[in-house]
């Protein structure tokens, strides 16, 4: 089992997971959002490369519309 914090708020999980795979189990579409693991913003192209560990920080950014 692993223990994130996902924009603040903690999660568990019972894998490992790859960017990709944690916006699937969020239902998080990945086409409109920025994501920074630890502070470091992960590019699109990392996604399915770039794996989350235990104890990591996560920030998933979406647009919002609006003026």
């Amino acid at each position: 089992m692993i223990s994130v914090h996902i924009n603040g708020e903690p999660k568990e999980f019972l894998e490992p997971l790859s960017v990709s795979e944690l916006l699937k189990k969020l239902n998080s579409s990945s086409l409109y959002v920025a994501i920074a693991v630890n502070q470091t913003v992960i590019p699109p192209s990392e996604f399915s490369t770039t794996q989350i560990s235990d104890l990591d920080h996560i920030e998933i950014l979406t647009p919002t519309p609006g003026g």
